[in-house]
């Protein structure tokens, strides 16, 4: 638009762009099928390029010129606020339009030598009202691409709805691996609980005796080193949460990564480690409370 310019990502389209995508109109109107029928000479912008090419006027009152051919702009979408409003330049021509202004061929410039292909469409985007019908659409789209295209498969159907099954797929595999990796992680640990506690009450045998001598149940020595135990563990899940709090930070802060730690894994990992000390103590506490008074004091 007069001195004004941008690179920006034609797209020859129908009537049908906004119920095949998530963009809405913020100012005009859309391509209508008088557009496609009259080979009007008319585009949709986007926000992100209407504000480079007319940062002072409203473009529904001018024309933008592509390849020597003027099109009066008739609508503008809404940028996405996620988005990159400098990388999201683009222009949307009737299909029937751009198809009588510059024909099927489609040039690329590689090594020098231009690159040309005669393709009819690049896309077609498909729309359905429930996701009950995606698969049994998948599959007839199958059978009508292999009945138009017997020889030779040059195209590709994506479903979105399979990424998202795939991605989720992927997510659950490696959750799958990490838990089993904090799994082992726990009965390492709690093996090791179960050693120190065992080490304890053998050096604290004439300790448990003489507890027992005056007048203390089985029950109270259980207590005794579940709780030990216990609190064994909770110091060592109060160090692994700090480190699980301080190493998304670094992480955040070094990469740029987005990290995030909720109160709830936080409180889960204070339940797990209690737990962990209560159940690879409780072997150790029993053999504690099941010694012979006698048999520990004799050596006093």
């Amino acid at each position: 638009f007069q001195t004004q310019k941008a690179d920006a990502q034609v797209i020859c389209t129908d009537a049908s762009l906004l119920d095949a995508s998530p963009l809405t109109i913020s100012a005009g109107r859309s391509l209508c099928e008088m557009d496609l029928q009259q080979q009007s000479n008319v585009c949709i912008i986007d926000g992100a390029l209407a504000r480079h090419l007319f940062p002072y006027q409203n473009p529904l009152d001018h024309k933008v010129s592509y390849r020597n051919t003027h099109y009066q702009v008739v609508g503008v979408t809404q940028v996405p606020p996620s988005s990159d409003q400098f990388a999201s330049y683009q222009l949307y021509l009737p299909f029937t339009t751009a198809r009588a202004n510059y024909g099927e061929l489609s040039f690329q410039l590689s090594g020098g030598s231009y690159l040309s292909e005669n393709v009819n469409v690049h896309r077609l985007v498909i729309s359905l009202h429930d996701v009950q019908s995606v698969y049994r659409a998948y599959q007839q789209l199958l059978r009508i691409m292999a009945h138009g295209h017997p020889n030779v498969t040059d195209y590709e159907i994506q479903v979105p709805i399979k990424l998202l099954e795939q991605a989720a797929e992927t997510k659950r595999m490696f959750s799958i691996l990490l838990g089993s990796i904090a799994g082992i992680s726990l009965l390492v640990g709690g093996i090791g609980i179960m050693n120190i506690m065992l080490a304890t009450v053998s050096e604290r045998t004439k300790e448990i005796g003489l507890r027992r001598a005056i007048g203390a149940q089985k029950r109270d020595i259980v207590i005794q080193f579940m709780s030990e135990a216990t609190v064994l563990s909770l110091i060592g899940g109060l160090a692994g949460v700090l480190l699980g709090i301080l190493l998304p930070l670094l992480i955040t802060a070094t990469t740029g990564i987005a990290t995030q730690v909720t109160p709830f894994s936080v409180l889960l990992a204070f339940i797990i480690s209690g737990l962990t000390g209560i159940i690879f103590g409780s072997y150790p506490a029993i053999k504690s409370a099941n010694l012979s008074p006698i048999e520990a004091l004799k050596d006093i």
